[in-house]
């Protein structure tokens, strides 16, 4: 077996440690054109409907949880959790949405 390591593997591994196990019961699943804000056509539109999605999902507490106690650094930009963080690029790191 050949162990592969660098600064972004170590990273990765990092993140997804501490991610919570909600793929089989995420509303999201299989829908990252919703989530991905880089891959939005109509940003608003999308971002409604990604929303509307994580206000139903059965793993919304955990998910939320799990994105709220991650450095600011390292959390993903768009919706996760029912909110939405948007990347700073000056900083290279994110901050929630606010209306």
């Amino acid at each position: 077996m050949i162990l592969i390591t660098s600064p972004e593997v170590d990273l990765l591994v990092q993140i997804f440690e501490g991610s919570p196990r909600l793929r089989a019961r995420a509303a999201c699943r299989d829908r990252p054109e919703l989530f991905n804000p880089s891959a939005q056509n109509d940003p608003d539109r999308t971002e409604r409907k990604a929303l509307r999605i994580c206000k139903r999902c059965p793993a919304l507490d955990d998910c939320r949880s799990w994105v709220s106690g991650m450095d600011p650094a390292q959390r993903p930009a768009g919706v996760v959790g029912g909110l939405v963080f948007v990347l700073d690029r000056s900083t290279l790191t994110t901050h929630r949405k606010t209306a």
